[in-house]
């Protein structure tokens, strides 16, 4: 969309830009065939990721759960049967979204040409700017969004919100399956249902009961797995019908475990239907939120800029007053007009990185890298296997980057397939969030410690978020300044932790 502004505003009050339309329409479609291309050359790449990592976490889930059983059956291996399944949930889900991508390069061409015959008619005869007329029309754009897109219910998404929601829907059902699959292996046919505040009124009735996840109803009996006297067990419904019922749709927050006669317990809860609307409300002003923030994208004047900018901060402010009113969280991945990825806020550990590297416009060596997670835990490293010879012919690094570098033979100092281990065992677990800044260098630096950028391991994902982007984003334009050790690798990885943190507050 910010493409097609900038594609309609240039040169638009000179005489010959309505002569020059039909040229730049096909322009404009070139520029949309590229982006088209790149995207469809990354998306094998990322739908795979995201598929094999939830076949993954859903095996690992159901292993974690029957450790609780005092004799838990063994951990069968995956069979082939899965692996195809899987693997056919992969290339579902990379059709889908080649599928999508493909129409991406006709529909620019079509937004192109309405906008323009907009702007012409608008123009015609009346006072103002042809500029005028042309953010007249991107404010109609804006509105309505790129769209076209049905599912199977016919009902019509954006661009943008479909590939969201086709993404998460396939990702969510592989972990789904796997789960249940591996439970079913290892001899375990009932689950029982978490709670959380505020539910959806569909999972309610399900949360603290049994599910079933073969069909079995009615009441049963199973043997104590503390060892006193038989459990009498009573399902609520098979894991089936609770689906039916509405039970896990794509924003569901409810988790399932598995059901250990004796030791698991069950409850009931009360219907919350006001706390229900309250984050239904959330989500209501973060989809204007995005609204605004396409509009604010697609303003062509410093005027309209200035007036986006203020619709967004106060809608910014209305979502934090309506978050504080009722103990909500602020959730700002919802917030932004891109594209999200299918791991829940909850879920995600942040890792903020730094890296100094020796660059000649072809390669990346990585020289030093320091990162902070979340959670506290720090690591800083120094590649010893880098080409040194070549750094100290490097004026710059000489003198930004080694000065801050311990000495020579200190621990910091490693190979890089030490760095390569460290790094894989400090990056741990499911729902890594990576973060840097200016971070298109840093991500290469990081991914070539493990080779090329499919031999990552599978929980370090395939980009890291660039906290300039967020900057921009968000509008947040001051931040505390780095007093020192900047090209320090660590210090600069907890400037950007600092950083981040600062808009902790207002995002609450």
């Amino acid at each position: 969309m910010s493409m097609l502004a900038e594609a309609i505003v240039a040169g638009i009050d000179t005489p010959e830009w309505e002569a020059r339309q039909p040229a730049e329409m096909l322009r404009f479609r070139q520029q949309a065939q590229l982006l088209a291309l790149q995207l469809q050359s990354q998306m094998p790449a990322l739908v795979e990721g995201a598929v094999a990592g939830a076949a993954v976490r859903g095996r690992e889930a159901a292993d974690e759960d029957l450790k609780a059983l005092p004799k838990a059956p063994p951990i069968p291996p995956v069979t082939p049967d899965r692996d195809r399944k899987t693997r056919a949930a992969i290339y579902a889900g990379q059709q889908v979204l080649s599928s999508v991508t493909a129409r991406i390069p006709g529909a620019a061409g079509e937004l192109h040409s309405q906008v323009t015959t907009q702007i012409i008619a608008r123009h015609s005869g009346q006072t103002g700017t042809r500029l005028d007329a042309a953010q007249q029309a991107l404010d109609i754009l804006t509105k309505r969004g790129v769209t076209g897109f049905k599912d199977a219910s016919g009902r019509n998404w954006s661009l943008a919100s479909y590939i969201e929601m086709k993404s998460r829907t396939i990702v969510n059902q592989e972990l789904i399956d796997t789960h249940t699959e591996r439970m079913l292996d290892r001899g375990q046919n009932l689950i029982v249902v978490s709670a959380h505040s505020r539910p959806a009124p569909q999972c309610q009735p399900f949360e603290g009961q049994v599910l079933s996840l073969d069909g079995e109803t009615g009441t049963v009996i199973r043997p104590n797995a503390t060892g006193g006297s038989a459990v009498k067990v009573k399902i609520k419904a098979t894991l089936k019908q609770a689906r039916a019922a509405g039970f896990q749709h794509p924003n569901c927050g409810h988790a399932v475990s598995a059901y250990v006669a004796g030791a698991s317990r069950t409850f009931k809860t009360e219907p919350d239907p006001a706390g229900y609307k309250a984050t239904q409300d959330q989500r209501k002003l973060e989809r204007d939120l995005r609204e605004l923030k396409r509009a604010q994208a697609l303003a062509s004047n410093p005027l309209a800029r200035k007036a986006a900018l203020a619709k967004v901060r106060a809608q910014q402010a209305a979502i934090d007053l309506h978050t504080k009113q009722h103990n909500l969280k602020r959730r700002t991945r919802r917030e932004s007009p891109n594209i999200q990825t299918d791991t829940k806020e909850a879920d995600v550990t942040r890792y903020f990185y730094d890296t100094e590297f020796l660059e000649d416009g072809s390669t990346i060596e990585l020289i030093s890298i320091g990162i902070v997670c979340e959670d506290g835990r720090e690591y800083y490293a120094v590649n010893e296997s880098a080409d040194w010879q070549r750094i100290r012919k490097d004026d710059w690094l000489m003198e930004h980057v080694v000065p801050h570098l311990p000495f020579s033979g200190a621990d910091e100092w490693k190979p890089k397939t030490q760095i390569r281990d460290d790094v894989a065992a400090f990056i741990c677990g499911p729902g890594v969030d990576l973060w840097a800044d200016y971070a298109a260098y840093d991500h290469v630096a990081l991914a070539q410690l493990f080779g090329k950028m499919i031999d990552l391991p599978p929980n370090i994902p395939m980009y890291t978020n660039d906290f300039q982007q967020r900057r921009r984003d968000l509008g947040y334009l001051e931040f505390p300044e780095q007093s020192s050790g900047v090209h320090d690798a660590l210090a600069d990885a907890r400037h950007l932790k600092a950083c981040f943190e600062a808009m902790q507050p207002t995002r609450r």
